[in-house]
């Protein structure tokens, strides 16, 4: 079994050791979790093989999607490859950056990528920031400024349905994470290319040190990307886990997702469906030379459950991963806390120190 980092057992921190009155992290997460329940959609389970796999025929089974996953992530380099992108076919303007989609999809403006950029001075070390769930615009803005600070261009991406790419009238990114089996995993596959393109720009403008940093649902899209990007170096993961199906399946926040998804398929189904799009399935790809991993997650977590990160580390660490791994003490929404919000970017700033991005 992997050990935890000891961030917490130095004496860097005594504030944290044994002091936070936990319950009352435990409400407040709770209270960020409850807040858009209301508004979340049911849907209905569908398979949506023909979302997932271009030129496929719709299913009839689980276990016949189940079967359709399997051969795509033995050729998943090719599933989330997409045609290399050259200057001429991006518009940058206000620092904004904005290309079309490689994955083409029934909502014109979701096909439309939108990348807000904090350029620092010197093109050397850059990296992309994926979002978590039903994020806003621009939500990374402050983490942003303080990286270029530190000399590090960072870019932040709008994710499919989020934004100003979410389909006209609905209240949340329901088209990116549903019970829509396909469709989700086409979303995840264009938040994958569309980073992957995002990444073709900064290597265009002379970017060396290629990074990326996902945070819950972006992580998962991050971690795909490092495992399929052999130009990105090194892959921050926060609020991680490896298994996509099983965190959907136990988490707070994707308990409507859980109750459609319950009539109509187990969990153990639902994992084979969705391991195209789990960073788990990829830890060798992950565990390349050359390539460093930060998983920060946090012990009280309810969204993803803190057995489902452990089991993630121990597989990279079976792998021979180069990586960090820091455990804090707060749930999943509390991460944006203080301290925990400065433990965190403590922790990002001092990987990516050590894997060359900042001299």
């Amino acid at each position: 079994m992997s050990q935890l980092s000891p961030v917490l057992q130095s004496n860097e921190f005594p504030a944290l050791q044994g002091r936070w009155p936990l319950s009352i992290l435990d409400r407040w997460d709770e209270r960020q979790a409850a807040e858009e329940d209301a508004i979340k959609p049911y849907e209905t389970m569908t398979l949506g093989a023909s979302l997932a796999f271009a030129g496929v025929n719709e299913c009839d089974t689980t276990s016949a999607l189940a079967r359709l996953a399997s051969e795509h992530s033995a050729k998943a380099e090719s599933f989330y490859s997409a045609t290399r992108r050259v200057q001429s076919d991006f518009k940058f303007e206000g620092g904004i950056l904005n290309f079309r989609s490689a994955v083409a999809t029934e909502t014109e403006n979701n096909d439309i990528v939108h990348a807000k950029v904090h350029e620092a001075k010197n093109r050397r070390n850059a990296v992309v920031i994926l979002p978590h769930l039903n994020a806003p615009m621009w939500p990374y803005g402050s983490i942003c400024k303080y990286l270029v600070q530190f000399g590090i261009t960072a870019v932040e991406l709008c994710m499919p349905y989020h934004g100003v790419r979410n389909r006209p009238g609905a209240r949340t990114s329901d088209y990116f994470l549903s019970a829509n089996l396909g469709r989700t995993i086409r979303s995840v596959r264009q938040a994958v290319t569309d980073t992957k393109g995002v990444i073709d720009w900064l290597a265009e403008r002379g970017y060396e040190n290629l990074g990326v940093i996902g945070l819950s649902l972006g992580s998962c899209v991050g971690g795909l990307v490092g495992a399929h990007d052999r130009r990105v170096r090194a892959s921050a993961m926060l609020l991680t886990a490896g298994d996509f199906g099983e965190v959907v399946w136990t988490g707070r926040a994707t308990k409507h997702i859980k109750a459609a998804l319950a009539a109509g398929i187990t969990l153990e189904e639902l994992r084979q469906v969705w391991s195209i799009i789990s960073t788990g399935t990829f830890t060798e790809e992950l565990s390349r030379p050359g390539h460093k991993i930060l998983i920060l997650s946090g012990s009280r977590d309810r969204a993803v459950a803190p057995y489902l990160t452990r089991r993630f580390v121990d597989q990279l660490k079976d792998r021979g991963a180069q990586l960090t791994w820091h455990v804090l003490p707060c749930g999943h929404y509390s991460l944006a806390l203080f301290p925990f919000n400065a433990l965190a970017f403590l922790a990002l700033i001092r990987f990516f120190r050590a894997a060359g991005f900042l001299k």
